[in-house]
């Protein structure tokens, strides 16, 4: 085999390893945390269903938008995303049927914005717990994480 066959060859080759070391563009979750239960609200709510709120931060890596649907937790009856708003000097939460997330974009979810509602709580929840959500996206699909609690 002639010289540059081989060099060709091996370009193909360093390309080709290159190509599949990337990680694949999509969601990803970072900084993930759930306040403890029987924590109050940022808000000094109380609620009378046991219940408490999930954080995270939402990177779209792809060039697509994508659609937040909706989350699940083996923790929780029910996980609704909400986004505190403010009316007349007055906080309140509203549940969003969904949220989008812009290709190459960043969504935060924090306390006083965006959220994810974990209510009737199957058992408390103590600082250090260790507890599963998954993210249900309209194009990526399904993306579950493990979110730490919080005092």
């Amino acid at each position: 085999m002639q010289t540059s066959n081989r060099l060709v060859i091996l370009l193909h080759l360093f390309l080709l390893l290159a190509a599949c070391s990337k990680p694949p563009a999509g969601i990803r979750i970072d900084d993930a945390w759930v306040r403890a239960s029987g924590v109050s609200s940022p808000m000094g709510e109380t609620f009378s269903k046991p219940m408490t709120a999930a954080y995270l931060l939402i990177t779209n890596d792809s060039h697509d938008t994508d659609r937040l649907l909706g989350a699940e937790s083996p923790e929780a009856r029910v996980v609704e995303i909400h986004q505190t708003v403010m009316q007349n000097d007055v906080a309140s939460m509203q549940h969003m049927p969904s949220v989008e997330i812009p290709g190459g974009g960043t969504l935060k979810f924090e306390p006083g914005g965006y959220h994810l509602m974990l209510i009737d709580l199957q058992q408390p929840l103590a600082a250090g717990d260790e507890i599963e959500i998954t993210l249900n996206f309209e194009n990526a699909g399904p993306v579950t994480t493990t979110a730490i609690v919080n005092d």
